[in-house]
């Protein structure tokens, strides 16, 4: 035992105990968070009671996505104040002059036509990712101007079996992480993917191909965020229902094709940052409770903010 640090006889009945947390344990995400945690707060980072991830003092801003954070501030001399007492605390931290890309998502600073500040956000590596995947490389000119067809995208449980040589599970997962961050446009056509992944079908792979040729059109595209320096704090909420869309496209015994959807928008300061498309869980009988149950869902978003 003393190739572990332990010089004293070790008996069957003793128990080690772990001083410090090991890579690949199940709880080393949580310490380190901790650890994280307790030194952002020790320089005066407050953590958010609506977003454990967030962290406030009195002139910057943090976010924290596992060991990856960004400080945002009016002034830079402010983060660089608070990433010196990070340091003083004892941790090792890799600072990146400017903020370029982070999670694999692009992020451009630039002037609009009316002279206001924009950022823009870009995931074209991952398009390329999933236009490759779909085997699409070589279609750069069949393009689709939109992300869906206008008639829903039914279970089709006696079409064919998907064989169109492409990982139907894999492209929808990364067209999920592109519609979260990025493309809000393609929510809904990325959600009613999803709920095929389980057994899809041909029709489903070649739904997945529309959207496909859709990103190649609007590959350069992204989310632009133009804050209102008058209104930065302005807070805005757009919310529909659309009452047993599946219906005549669905199986009449399936309940699912009765169920209403709730597409919503929350703006703070001009600039889009929740949006969802999602089944209503609950069966509703009329357009006006379908409506109710939308509102419901977007204040549980909305109250926090």
């Amino acid at each position: 035992m003393n190739s572990i640090g332990i010089e004293e006889d070790f008996k069957e009945d003793h128990v080690l105990k772990l001083n410090q947390s090991l890579y690949g344990l199940r709880q080393s995400p949580r310490n380190f968070f901790l650890y994280l945690k307790g030194n952002l707060e020790r320089v005066g980072f407050p953590q958010s009671k609506m977003d454990p991830c967030l962290f406030i003092s009195e002139h910057v801003v943090c976010c924290v996505y596992v060991d990856d954070c960004l400080f945002f501030s009016p002034k830079k001399r402010y983060i660089d104040q608070m990433i010196q007492g990070i340091k003083d605390c004892g941790m090792d931290l890799e600072v990146m002059d400017s903020l370029g890309g982070f999670l694999g998502i692009s992020i451009q600073r630039s002037i609009g036509a009316d002279g206001k500040q924009e950022i823009l956000m870009l995931q074209t590596r991952l398009i390329d990712r999933i236009i490759s995947a779909l085997g699409l490389d070589g279609e750069m000119s069949n393009s689709a101007r939109t992300p869906a067809p206008e008639s829903p995208l039914p279970k089709d449980a006696q079409g064919d079996p998907h064989d169109m040589g492409f990982n139907y599970a894999s492209v929808v997962g990364m067209a999920m992480y592109l519609r979260k961050n990025s493309r809000p446009d393609i929510t809904f056509a990325v959600h009613q993917c999803t709920r095929r992944s389980l057994n899809p079908k041909r029709k489903h792979a070649e739904y997945l191909k529309i959207l496909g040729r859709y990103l190649i059109k609007t590959r350069k595209n992204g989310l632009i965020l133009r804050p209102d320096p008058e209104n930065m704090l302005k807070i805005d909420c757009y919310v529909d229902a659309d009452f047993a869309g599946w219906w005549n496209h669905e199986d009449h015994q399936d309940p699912h094709c009765v169920k209403s959807r709730t597409g919503y928008v929350i703006c703070v300061g001009g600039s889009p940052i929740v949006w969802s498309s999602k089944l209503q869980t609950l069966i509703t009988s009329s357009t006006m409770e379908s409506e109710y149950i939308a509102m419901g869902t977007i204040c549980r978003e909305l109250i926090p903010l």
